[in-house]
């Protein structure tokens, strides 16, 4: 059951369900929600492993931890609820942790975007690499606000009341939880930002749409003799011949970093898209997790790699294992390659058979 006022969608999620014709039997759905929890838990072990290195580099990559350690909290909370169930009031208990829960992860999206992007804007390029002591007390100082501020407004704001709808032959207890607009909404546009730009270049530039999509192919294939070097280098010159038709020129950033973005999270925002056109909401506690927060952050560094594409360290040290961008920042990047080269020094040459000719100057 779903009900929309001026916060935003609310769902009513069934906590238990009573039915008084026949045995009389009762349905606690407790133990759904405990898989759910554990479910969400265990998913979260494969991005934290493919992204280990980047997560400590970065405000969002910070953000990411602190999600994971508070999918573990409310695990514990769920189980704890679910095994002192003939203690206490199983309904009651997990009324309070899920519209808590759901209200506190509704709020952190905005802030963890806005803190990430004004970390990039000030330290992209600069402190990606290996990030300073203070730097790191400033992510970890700025991330703990955000859940302290989300946890007071959810203290003062949210309603835990379980809500009891009986009938003639059924009671059901339902408790009021909150989803994610800014998940939602942010999944559906870049699911439409993605077809259009993509249906665009394909129209206009097929040959550079198809190179492109050649790149991660050629990555993977590593030459270890002569007859494979050969049939490397002409794999890629077919590529490259591919993309003659449209002309020549450098191949547009935009289609990279949009078909470089689309590779890796392209099923994950089309799912969550389908689901927002299908009214299939989801509760902010698992819309809310690691996964869309690293998908947020490829975003942010296509946005910076946008905006800095003039600079030459811009795909250098990049917090993001999910994405390559240097192969996409490099590929069909001629014309910024040979403009750096124009600048170097003509005093560097590089060592030859013959020694009389000018060495290296260091």
């Amino acid at each position: 059951m779903l009900s929309s006022n001026d916060s935003g969608w609310r769902m009513l999620a069934v906590l238990e369900r009573q039915d008084w014709a026949g045995s009389g039997s009762s349905q606690d759905n407790g133990l759904q929600f405990l898989g759910l929890m554990l479910f969400k838990a265990c998913l979260n072990v494969w991005p934290v492993a493919i992204s280990r290195r980047s997560l400590q580099r970065s405000l969002v990559g910070v953000g990411g931890i602190s999600l994971c350690l508070a999918d573990v909290l409310l695990l514990c909370a769920t189980a704890g609820s679910w095994a002192l169930r003939g203690r206490v009031s199983t309904s009651v208990s997990l009324c309070f942790t899920m519209s808590h829960a759901s209200t506190v992860y509704a709020l952190l999206p905005v802030p963890f975007l806005l803190l990430g992007a004004l970390d990039y804007a000030r330290n992209l390029g600069d402190g990606t690499r290996s990030v300073t002591p203070c730097r790191a007390v400033s992510c970890c100082t700025q991330v703990l606000s955000v859940w302290a501020l989300a946890g007071l407004y959810s203290y003062r704001y949210t309603s835990s009341q379980v809500i009891t709808v009986s009938e003639t032959q059924q009671s059901e207890l339902f408790c009021m939880v909150k989803n994610s607009a800014v998940v939602d909404y942010s999944c559906t546009g870049l699911s439409l930002a993605l077809v259009c730009v993509l249906f665009f270049y394909y129209q206009s530039r097929p040959g550079h749409f198809w190179e492109v999509l050649q790149w991660p192919r050629l990555r993977e294939t590593t030459p270890s003799s002569q007859a494979d070097i050969r049939s490397h280098e002409e794999a890629q010159q077919e590529v490259q011949q591919e993309a003659q038709p449209d002309g020549p020129g450098d191949i547009p950033l935009l289609l990279r970093l949009a078909l470089g973005f689309a590779l890796t999270w392209g099923p994950f925002v089309t799912l969550s898209a389908a689901c927002v056109l299908l009214n299939m909401p989801i509760p902010a506690y698992l819309s809310v997790n690691i996964i869309w927060l690293l998908c947020s952050n490829s975003v942010l560094l296509a946005a910076a790699l946008w905006v800095k594409r003039e600079r030459a360290w811009a795909c250098e040290g990049l917090p993001d294992d999910t994405c390559a961008w240097s192969l996409y920042w490099r590929h069909g990047n001629g014309g910024l390659e040979s403009k750096l080269q124009e600048e170097l020094p003509h005093d560097i040459y590089t060592l030859s058979s013959s020694s009389t000719e000018k060495l290296l100057l260091v």
